[in-house]
């Protein structure tokens, strides 16, 4: 998961990792997700031309490689003149390219398939580089306010907590997948909404998968001292789990299980204890209360 309460120094070792990662042969099952990433998106773009500092409105249209997007997007971003918006347009017109330039960006920044999808790495780290040239305590028109402050107003505009966070829910409550509730509580997390123990539910999604992954394989590991992460179908199976489809398209997790899992996680003596625990129940009720009034 990528949060951005600093921008400065952003994946200092991103180059390294993607390269790394790029290399190692493991990531077919990832082929069929990266082609529908790639697919070509328009979108209308509105922005301040450095050249004439007057507000224009162009028809956008990513296509090609990675790379290739890359260099569109960098010409995009140097045509800007980043220094006449607010902290909330720059943000919206960061974020609006890059979601129109890669269908799966969201998913990108969760970081909820980073070890499994190296194309979605390359783009997380391009996004930051750019993201620094530009809008970071170093970069040509950087942000007064945190990027959570920035994103939540271009977004959400002067809508209460309890309004934001009833649209969000709101926004998943169509899907049951394990995808949607990380995605959910990213959203949540980046529109800086988070209360008491929240933020461990994104750690508790992700066991509730790598657990169904595991049990569903117990037959096939036993007597092999493996762990199921050294199965050479784990990051396909650990994504069609998150998913919900392949291997994984009966799985029905509910909210109730992740909750619980979030709360086994900590100790009687951890500080706060009490108030951690019931600020995770109080958020079960919280979407309980909101799926059972949009059924």
């Amino acid at each position: 998961m990528r949060i951005h309460n600093t921008v400065n120094n952003f994946y200092s070792d991103s180059q390294t990792n993607s390269k790394a990662r790029c290399s190692d042969g493991k990531f077919a099952e990832s082929l069929e997700l990266k082609k529908r990433e790639m697919a070509p998106k328009n979108s209308r773009d509105s922005y301040v031309s450095r050249a004439d500092r007057t507000q224009t409105e162009i028809p956008v249209r990513f296509s090609g490689t990675c790379k290739e997007r890359f260099e569109q997007m960098e010409k995009l971003n140097a045509e800007t003149n980043w220094g006449v918006l607010s902290d909330a347009e720059k943000v919206k017109l960061m974020t609006d390219r890059y979601r129109a330039a890669f269908r799966e960006f969201d998913l990108v920044m969760s970081g909820l398939y980073d070890e499994f999808i190296p194309s979605y790495v390359e783009i997380g780290d391009h996004y930051g580089q750019e993201f620094d040239k530009y809008l970071s305590k170093n970069g040509e028109a950087p942000l007064k306010s945190v990027i959570e402050v920035c994103y939540r107003e271009a977004y959400y505009g002067n809508l209460s907590n309890d309004e934001i966070r009833a649209k969000i829910m709101d926004k998943y409550k169509d899907s049951n997948t394990m995808e949607s509730k990380y995605l959910m509580m990213y959203e949540m997390i980046r529109s800086d909404l988070t209360e008491n123990g929240e933020f461990d539910i994104m750690h508790s999604i992700q066991m509730q998968i790598y657990k169904q992954v595991e049990d569903t394989n117990k037959v096939a590991l036993y007597g092999t001292n493996k762990s199921i992460s050294q199965h050479p179908r784990f990051a396909q199976m650990y994504m069609e789990y998150a998913k919900g489809i392949g291997e994984g398209r009966n799985y029905t997790p509910n909210w109730t299980a992740v909750i619980r899992e979030a709360q086994n996680m900590y100790h009687p003596d951890t500080p706060g204890y009490e108030e951690l625990v019931n600020g995770l129940d109080d958020f079960l009720d919280e979407i309980l209360k909101n799926q059972s009034q949009t059924v």
